[in-house]
């Protein structure tokens, strides 16, 4: 996909202490899956300090007095008859020295150990080994294997679409290990012992087998616009390590960018069911044409605020699984279960109105219907509570679903079009309890990333009001 005419996705390398003239709003959140292959490697290290410390002592004496009798050098050190053996026997064995007619020299190897008139000696020790290394095929950069899970498999994959690299995997992995390798033995092995070892050669590369790496991605924009998104992978990588992945950051740049839409007419329809939820909330921003959707979606993002048992009602900017709104959701639950009379009061099923296209990829999903199952228990024990609490997805009659929409939702209901004609409304509610409610669409723009923008609240009335746009028996 060219870009180039397009360029509204930037990528976030916010240096400490930048000041930010607007405020920074999460609009997505979510994971992506990143191609890999292991490679078996073999290679050599080198490590200074190859002798014991007096043996280094006694080669920097000779650096300074060479052919020295051995019995100064044993008064020098204090050095009995057999401690005096035991070095002599360490650095003539190696070649570094030489005994002849009771003194000692040193080699024209021990010398060459004294580098750019240095007083210490260069020892080194070279070791053989084999390891197997994983690398990314975007940007041939190491990463380590973690095993995955079935749904982690159905995440959407990121495209290598320059062949060149996987083609020259093998010469450009053996680059690649030399410029990685401390990184490689720090995430590894950990201690600073290792990590001080260099890499001496690379002796061979043979490819194994590939595998995915999880890739958490957060998309935030400026006064949340769409038009001023930005690609943050700072939960994946740190700033330095980002540096040398471009190629990932690129590929995850150009997919986000397939995710942009163009303004349709059904998104009036979608906003005003968003007002008939919550007409007394919306009140300002309701005209006679309907939702003053720029106006409200402004607002929104100046008025983020907490929930409370007074103020039931909040705007809602992003994605319902950015950490921010994910922690709302919880929030509104509790407040609603507080309310209710008694345990026996309580719904005993989630509902959830899924939007076409990208949707629930990430492994919030999963994990917010296990909080929210978990909330709706009277004793919090999830596991003897999960059969009586039904997942269950809200889908158009003519969309098709992913399997994991399948492995999530226990039960899948169809609407047909004259109930629900477009795919951009979600609406995720708790029958009694609450109910979350965004429209995916461009906002200030005809084409451009959706910014889901909508309500949540745990007022009775609002949650009530669901029946009008869900009916369950289309």
């Amino acid at each position: 996909m060219n870009t180039s005419s397009r360029p509204i996705i930037s990528i976030v390398r916010r240096e400490d202490g930048e000041s930010v003239e607007e405020p920074i709003t999460v609009i997505d959140f979510f994971e992506i899956l990143l191609p890999c292959r292991k490679f078996q490697i073999g290679y050599k290290v080198a490590e200074r300090g190859a002798v014991s410390v007096t043996s280094e002592f006694l080669l920097r004496l000779l650096y300074s007095v060479d052919g020295m009798e051995e019995l100064a050098i044993a008064e020098f050190f204090g050095f009995d008859a057999q401690e005096l053996s035991f070095v002599m026997d360490e650095v003539t064995t190696r070649d570094y020295a030489l005994r002849r007619d009771g003194r000692v020299w040193l080699t024209d190897t021990g010398r060459h150990l004294f580098r750019d008139g240095e007083d210490t000696p260069h020892i080194l020790s070279v070791e053989k080994r084999s390891d197997v290394v994983g690398f990314d095929l975007l940007s041939l950069c190491p990463q380590e294997f973690e095993p995955i899970t079935r749904f982690d498999l159905a995440l959407p994959e990121l495209i290598v679409t320059d062949t060149t690299v996987t083609e020259g995997a093998t010469k450009r992995v053996h680059r690649s290990f030399h410029k990685h390798f401390s990184e490689i033995g720090l995430r590894r092995r950990g201690t600073i012992s290792e990590a001080q070892q260099y890499l001496y050669s690379v002796d061979s590369v043979a490819p194994e087998q590939r595998f995915f790496s999880v890739v958490p991605v957060t998309v935030t924009a400026k006064g949340g616009r769409s038009s001023s998104a930005e690609v943050d992978l700072t939960h994946w990588r740190s700033g330095h390590e980002l540096e040398d992945r471009d190629a990932v950051l690129g590929a995850v740049s150009n997919y986000i960018d397939g995710l942009k839409k163009h303004k349709h007419i059904q998104d009036e329809w979608a906003y005003n069911q968003l007002a008939s939820l919550a007409p007394e909330f919306l009140d300002d921003f309701i005209r006679q044409d309907g939702l003053a959707v720029e106006r409200f979606h402004k607002s929104a993002v100046a008025r983020v605020g907490e929930l409370r048992a007074d103020r039931p009602t909040i705007p809602l900017v992003g994605s319902l699984f950015t950490p921010s709104n994910n922690e709302k959701i919880r929030l509104a639950l509790d407040y609603a279960i507080t309310r209710l009379a008694t345990d026996a009061s309580r719904p005993d099923s989630i509902n959830w109105l899924i939007p076409g296209g990208h949707w629930g990829f990430t492994r919030a999903l999963p994990a917010t219907l296990a909080v929210l199952k978990r909330t709706m228990t009277t004793e919090g024990d999830l596991e003897s509570a999960s059969p009586e609490i039904k997942c269950v997805a809200w889908r158009p009659s003519a969309e098709k679903y992913s399997r994991l929409i399948a492995d999530n939702f226990g039960e899948i209901r169809t609407l047909k079009d004259d109930v629900l004609p477009t795919l951009n409304l979600e609406i995720l509610w708790i029958p009694g309890l609450i109910v979350a409610a965004l429209v995916h669409a461009p906002i200030k723009s005809v084409y451009s990333l959706p910014v889901p923008l909508g309500i949540l609240s745990f007022d009775p009335k609002v949650v009530a009001r669901v029946q009008a746009i869900i009916e369950p028996t289309s």
